[in-house]
């Protein structure tokens, strides 16, 4: 887990001090995004994660709510459904793993895999 933890702290700080600097995204919003993307697509190829990220953005602008606030509202991503399975979920996360979805995340920024959706099945 030490491990883990580190390489999650090196990523945010990275993310300060390169592009999010550019943009107002909280890293709260970030974090919770990828989390969310790792959580409801991990098994899924880099579209696949692209997309949800694209959901994940499209019910923020549309409802004007945070990411933070969109990805954790009950019954959204039913992924947050039980706080303490995603938890531990997250626990089993590899670095590969979450540079993939961080990577979905900025990608996510401005791409429309989903034509606007903002549901998935």
């Amino acid at each position: 887990m030490k491990p883990l933890l580190t390489l999650l702290l090196s990523l945010c700080l990275i993310g300060l001090s390169g592009s999010a600097l550019a943009s107002p995204e909280r890293i709260v919003d970030r974090e919770t995004a990828i989390q969310t993307i790792l959580l409801e697509a991990r098994g899924e190829s880099l579209d696949g994660q692209i997309a949800v990220g694209e959901v994940i953005r499209n019910r923020s602008r549309e409802r004007n709510k945070t990411v933070e606030a969109v990805c954790l509202e009950p019954w959204q991503f039913s992924c947050w459904n039980n706080k303490t399975v995603a938890r531990k979920a997250l626990i089993g996360i590899t670095g590969e793993q979450y540079q993939l979805a961080s990577k979905a995340w900025e990608l996510s920024d401005g791409s429309n895999l989903t034509m606007g959706a903002n549901h998935y099945l």
